[in-house]
């Protein structure tokens, strides 16, 4: 008897020291682990500025301010594309560890492709990690933390694709389209000038009304419903896309501004400050229909531009004669019939 009580003594030690190193040491690397593959934010609100950095090399701050996000430039930041942002870094989780075997290449495809993502909540840095390449299925991203020990395939819970596009570095991809975004009630002046055709430029003044000149400087009456309407426009009208340095007109941009545009629109706000759109029209294909009508070999549809302003900033872009409709007007659509 006394020895079955010393028998289940000692079984009873042994299922206690198991139990420990089951359920205490086990869990303490689990916890580790655990930190070592969470990149993920539960409080996205939080945040306050994020910097995107890639190996070509480019970076983008990203700051949230009291008017929403913008670039560290000032720039109003595309919603979506921050949103999209957001979102990636509040709902990123693991999918797979790396096996031993692939580490060493996920790493070298980390260090030469990857991009560095800091997150900040006021002064404090709360995330540091590396955006990798594709998974091979495509349907994870490899990522890993700053001072992490390991990288690890993430994924977004229901979304089936990879993530890395996500995080791009250049902030011209990140500026909201619009081309002005003037309120209509801060709009002091605009001077339209066509080249094409002089005798459609006009300048629209408001002060106590509208006072609408031609190209000679002729005062004519303007229809002050069609005017607010015109004005409206400032607010919403967007470019197509930005022209970026892999593009070939990128390189052409000093003899297109040699020669003569298809016209200028420039906004000025009661604070003084503008906005001017230059456009440059685009021969058309050969093979297409309207360059043998008496379009003047244009493109129907778009025109190489340049957004200026006041502080010597400059945007090249893309625009369509569509998107420009609500502010593509002439002397004869504002006069008063």
């Amino acid at each position: 008897m006394k020895n079955k009580r010393v028998v289940l003594g000692i079984v009873a030690l042994m299922i206690g020291v198991v139990s420990y190193v089951i359920f205490n040491k086990p869990k303490d690397d689990l916890e580790a682990l655990k930190a070592d593959y969470t990149i993920h934010i539960e409080d996205t609100a939080s945040i306050t500025k994020i910097i995107i950095s890639d190996k070509t090399p480019k970076s983008v701050t990203l700051v949230r301010t009291k008017n929403g996000w913008e670039t560290e430039s000032g720039n109003p930041v595309r919603i979506d594309a921050i949103q999209t942002l957001l979102e990636t870094l509040n709902r990123v989780r693991l999918k797979n560890f790396v096996p031993e075997s692939a580490r060493d290449n996920v790493l070298r495809r980390m260090a030469s492709a990857g991009k560095e993502v800091k997150v900040y909540a006021g002064s404090r840095l709360i995330r540091h990690f590396y955006v990798g390449t594709e998974t091979m299925d495509e349907m994870g991203t490899y990522m890993m933390l700053k001072d992490g020990k390991n990288p690890y395939a993430m994924f977004i819970p229901g979304f089936n694709g990879f993530l890395s596009t996500r995080f791009f570095a250049n902030e011209a991809l990140w500026l909201r389209k619009t081309i002005w975004a003037f309120d209509n009630l801060e709009i002091s002046k605009v001077e339209f000038k066509d080249f094409d055709t002089p005798e459609n430029s006009f300048t629209l003044t408001v002060d106590n009304g509208y006072q609408l000149t031609n190209a000679t400087g002729q005062p004519i009456k303007a229809d002050s419903i069609k005017a607010a309407v015109f004005l409206a426009g400032f607010r919403t009208v967007e470019y197509e896309g930005v022209i970026l340095p892999e593009d070939p007109i990128y390189k052409r941009q000093d003899s297109l501004k040699a020669s003569i545009p298809a016209f200028e629109l420039t906004a000025w706000k009661k604070n003084g400050s503008w906005k001017k759109l230059t456009t440059y029209h685009i021969k058309a294909n050969e093979d297409a229909a309207e360059f043998y009508t008496n379009l003047g070999k244009f493109d129907p549809d778009r025109l190489h531009a340049f957004i200026s302003d006041d502080k010597g900033k400059e945007l090249f872009v893309l625009v369509q004669y569509y998107g420009l409709a609500p502010v593509l007007v002439t002397v004869h659509d504002l006069k008063k019939r």
